[in-house]
């Protein structure tokens, strides 16, 4: 006799993923954290003072970096870019997703397991990690072309700040945008399973 074989669930977020978003969220925490005393010492508290700080944020950005690099990597190779990269077509939904978070429309348009505000996040934390380090690097390390092109060390810096704090932004509207749609999210990307 036959017997009934178990369904498997395959996770809503696969163990790598999960991974990889708290190694990064951890260093995005380090990173804002220990940047904002480097340019505000006296406004804050931290471990060892400048000099914490910088071992800290130089040590973060370098974990964040190859994060990244395996991140990108395992999105290529598995094909799991294709559902969190923003196209295009995406566009269209942006203004019935404003409405939306604006509770001026039921439904929130979504393409796959992401509506378009979160795929165009996601897609623009690739750029600005990669804009922040080459920034980073320019400080830290002397790279005249870097801080050439950029218009030399002040406007570096400046533009090394600003995208700071528009990860800092971006990340706070994040974790609100994750509650706002209930804490089954913060389950998957602990557990998995959304449900």
């Amino acid at each position: 006799m036959a017997t009934a074989k178990a369904a498997v669930r395959t996770p809503d977020q696969p163990l790598a993923i999960r991974i990889m978003h708290w190694v990064h969220a951890a260093c995005i925490l380090l990173l804002i954290w220990s940047g904002f005393y480097i340019h505000y010492p006296a406004s804050f508290a931290f471990p060892g003072a400048m000099n914490g700080a910088r071992i800290v944020h130089f040590i973060s950005m370098y974990v964040v970096v190859f994060n990244l690099i395996a991140k990108v990597y395992h999105a290529i190779v598995t094909g799991y870019y294709k559902t969190i990269w923003f196209y295009w077509r995406h566009f269209k939904d942006l203004g019935p997703l404003f409405a939306y978070y604006l509770w001026l429309r039921e439904t929130e348009p979504k393409d796959g397991h992401l509506n378009p505000g979160q795929r165009l996040t996601y897609t623009m934390w690739l750029f600005l990690l990669i804009f922040e380090a080459v920034t980073g690097f320019g400080l830290y390390f002397y790279l005249p072309s870097a801080r050439q092109f950029l218009g030399g060390m002040q406007w570096l810096r400046t533009f090394h700040f600003l995208g700071a704090w528009l990860f800092a932004i971006t990340t706070l509207i994040h974790v609100y945008l994750g509650l706002y749609n209930g804490l089954h999210l913060f389950k998957g990307i602990i557990t998995g399973y959304e449900d």
